[in-house]
């Protein structure tokens, strides 16, 4: 069957204008509604202010202007400030339908710049009305399993979380904070991240010299840092040269180095699992003898939102190196902190194991798309 294809603003309408955006450094972690924003989680945070709600009828796709990230809302929500468009489908076109084709469309990237004058130039299918329900109903089936796989392995990010409070205290769920504090009940002490760690900052080497590019060298870039979160480096693109590291500020940090994302996606974290380099849009920790890079790197994740009311910035939040300078850490003795690393590492192998399994229904769900949209379904 071969469909009609009719241009993107045809087939939807932009209502995003006229809508109350939340900076993300006013999210809450609980809350009566919830904070939609161009993040890959569907639920970014919550608000209790019920004024914040977007004016919006029926389901809206949220697209991600920088991310690219496509969702299906059909509940109230706040809106996240910066880069997140609402789409309203048009009477002739079912959400769901519609919401499928454009997460399978391979809309191309252009960093962290705007993605949403590329979407306007697509053509968007449109079979009949009950052929969009079909299609839609079964892909819905498919996306319904990748959703539990999805949820397990937030389940998995909630066990770490858990395991991290039992071993600190949920007293101290601020483990990294902008001032000294004083002793947890356990008598351990917030110090001076400084201190315990070597922090060290990244760079870019010249885009435009060719010998600086395609080395062996990963370099850590901030669109990769939100898949990175929590998770150890292994090998990332792409890859600088020694001489591009030579011509710049860039440094090699070694394997262990704690990574911060500073500006737009402020507060991810990963450990480098080789030596590696960054951009300038992280502020980055080597460990000394007794502070652990797991343990570091979960203080930070942990204690994100507590850090974002740190970072100053109307459009692109952003934590200066002035401010990180004066992050202090809950430093528990070294072998409780080893005890946290070995049972993430149990935790690890079985999110390792989830998105294999994701993958795979993933990939399914893929070709399941490329055949209905081509009309083979």
């Amino acid at each position: 069957m071969n469909f009609t294809m009719v241009p993107f603003l045809d087939a939807v309408e932009d209502v995003s204008a006229g809508n109350r955006k939340i900076p993300r450094a006013e999210f809450s972690e609980y809350g009566r509604h919830p904070v939609v924003d161009q993040g890959q989680k569907l639920i970014a945070g919550y608000t209790d202010s019920a004024d914040l709600l977007a004016r919006t009828n029926g389901p809206i796709i949220v697209f991600g202007d920088h991310t690219r990230a496509f969702k299906y809302v059909d509940f109230p929500f706040a809106m996240g400030a910066d880069g997140v468009k609402l789409l309203r489908c048009r009477d002739e076109f079912y959400p769901k339908f519609v919401y499928h084709y454009l997460r399978s469309y391979d809309l191309p990237s252009a960093g962290y710049s705007r993605h949403f004058k590329f979407l306007k130039r697509i053509d968007v299918p449109k079979p009949p009305l009950v052929e969009q329900h079909r299609i839609a109903s079964i892909l819905d089936k498919v996306d319904a399993i990748r959703s539990w796989r999805s949820k397990a392995l937030h389940h998995l990010d909630l066990l770490e979380r858990s395991i991290f409070h039992e071993l600190v205290g949920d007293d101290d769920w601020r483990s990294v904070t902008t001032a000294r504090r004083g002793k947890n009940s356990a008598g351990w002490e917030w110090v001076p991240l400084n201190r315990v760690a070597r922090m060290a900052t990244g760079h870019t080497p010249d885009r435009t010299r060719q010998g600086y590019w395609d080395g062996d060298i990963p370099w850590v870039s901030l669109p990769k840092i939100r898949e990175l979160d929590g998770r150890m480096a292994v090998d990332v693109e792409p890859k600088v040269t020694e001489a591009g590291i030579a011509n710049s500020s860039a440094v090699v940090l070694p394997a262990g180095t704690v990574c911060f994302s500073r500006t737009a996606s402020v507060g991810f974290v990963t450990k480098l699992g080789r030596p590696m380099a960054t951009s300038q849009d992280f502020h980055n920790w080597t460990p000394g003898d007794s502070l652990d890079s797991d343990y570091l790197m979960a203080a930070l994740r942990f204690s994100r939102l507590h850090l974002l009311s740190a970072s100053d910035g109307s459009i692109h939040r952003t934590i200066y190196q002035r401010v990180a300078e004066r992050f202090h850490i809950l430093l528990p003795p070294l072998e409780v902190q080893r005890d946290f690393a070995a049972r993430k590492q149990r935790v690890d192998i079985e999110r390792s194991n989830a998105q294999r399994s994701l993958a795979a229904i993933e990939e399914m769900l893929r070709s399941l798309q490329s055949r209905a949209f081509g009309g083979e379904l």
